[in-house]
């Protein structure tokens, strides 16, 4: 799991904040660190991982879909459940290959 342990207000689009992750924190979930550890499979993905900076241009919000445009996201004010149906716009997610 990765936590981001210091974060940066960058903007505020009306009341919603956006962060900028300033640093993470990885933490192993596996009760069995040494049996995950040395499996390939999870070393390539590891290490994989580990190769992308998330402390450099990636950023968040607890409660505005950042995902898509401003235009996008007041279309049908508020809701922005019913705006996006709860799908985020794909071209922003940067480990969209990853989820499938």
């Amino acid at each position: 799991m990765v936590l981001v342990t210091k974060r940066r207000k960058v903007a505020t689009i009306g009341y919603h904040f956006v962060y900028k992750i300033e640093e993470t924190e990885t933490v192993p979930l596996a009760a069995d660190i040494a049996a995950v550890a040395s499996s390939p499979h999870e070393q390539r993905y590891h290490k994989t991982f580990q190769s992308i900076d998330l402390s450099s241009n990636f950023y968040y919000s607890h409660s505005y879909d950042i995902t898509h445009t401003l235009q996008h996201n007041m279309a049908l004010g508020n809701n922005l459940e019913l705006v996006s149906g709860g799908e985020p716009a794909w071209r922003f997610v940067w480990n969209e290959y990853l989820l499938k």
